[in-house]
């Protein structure tokens, strides 16, 4: 249900070189979870790792701390907050 609105938020922000060029989105699928959330986690310290508690997780890691998105999930929403968090 969530990936029509992903992808129109990724390929919006890629489109947008202010954006773009501030961000680094990364979309793991289920099977290659522990992988790529170890490899992500190996950079944080312990209080501020990503905790997958649903599917799908999403969020933002400033600051070695990771912090869940809670917003709404349609693609102007995700779209905002993409921006907000590019700065």
């Amino acid at each position: 249900r969530l990936m029509p609105a992903w992808d129109q938020m990724n390929t919006e922000i890629t489109n947008d070189q202010n954006v773009a060029n501030k961000l680094v989105v990364h979309k793991i699928e289920s099977n290659d979870l522990p992988t790529k959330l170890d490899e992500i986690n190996s950079l944080l310290p312990a209080d501020g790792k990503v905790v997958v508690q649903g599917y799908p997780t999403m969020g933002d890691v400033r600051n070695k701390r990771f912090t869940a998105y809670e917003g709404e999930r349609d693609p102007e929403s995700l779209i905002r907050w993409a921006k907000m968090v590019a700065g």
